[in-house]
């Protein structure tokens, strides 16, 4: 067995798959050998087959909340995000601090353009894990869909405090900002994406129309002319 999990962490996937079998043919009950099948099945992108393991898994420790949050993973990969976030519930349910499920159960919500429960799951992502700022940045997303935009750029201003150098954080708290009508906000956020990534040019646009709203017409022409 140990030389298959060797195998695995030296990324020899299929010697470690061929080493996993031979182990199983010994003995089929062993849950870890296993999830770390699926494991090695899943970083060769074998997705079905991974999943056929994890159940495995599962199948001999029902409460193996890892093998659970995997074979959600390898489900998410498929786009079968119904059945990955019943999976994903299932690892909550055995773990309710597994931030990383939390954080993939969203992603699969927002996969379905379920963006309220997607909040939801990012909100408890940063709960569990407050420093995961992609959670604070995909948590701000959803506040966007759902134009809750005061509560957005709090989340906007959490992923800045973890990562400055968020050129999507500064660039979608512009956006909030623009849509709450605080203009002078919104130019300081577009200055910072734009300081961060020169050729973005949907940054120079949106702040052409937060100068434009605060008659810097000049400002405003300028900043059109570094979109086209």
């Amino acid at each position: 067995i140990g030389r298959g999990f060797v195998l695995k962490k030296l990324q020899r996937y299929n010697e470690a798959i061929a080493s996993f079998d031979k182990a199983l043919q010994l003995e089929n009950n062993h849950s870890d050998v296993w999830n770390a099948k699926g494991e090695a099945l899943s970083n060769l992108a074998q997705y079905d087959n991974a999943i056929k393991a994890y159940e495995k898994a599962i199948e001999f420790k029902s409460d193996y909340y890892e093998a659970w949050y995997h074979k959600g993973f390898a489900l998410q990969n498929l786009k079968r995000y119904e059945e990955a976030i019943t999976a994903f519930d299932k690892v909550v349910e055995l773990k309710p601090d597994y931030w990383l499920a939390w954080y993939n159960r969203g992603n699969a919500l927002v996969n379905l353009q379920r963006y309220q429960d997607a909040f939801t799951s990012y909100d408890k992502t940063v709960q569990y894990q407050p420093n995961y700022y992609q959670a604070w940045l995909s948590r701000g997303n959803m506040l966007m869909n759902l134009q809750r935009y005061p509560e957005a750029i709090e989340s906007f201003n959490q992923v800045i405090k973890y990562n400055r150098n968020s050129h999507q954080a500064w660039f979608n708290r512009g956006w909030a900002m623009h849509k709450i009508q605080r203009y002078e906000d919104a130019i300081t956020s577009y200055n910072k994406a734009i300081e961060i990534k020169r050729n973005d040019y949907q940054a120079w646009y949106n702040l052409g129309n937060s100068l434009f709203n605060l008659k810097k017409y000049q400002e405003a022409i300028a900043s059109y002319n570094k979109a086209i």
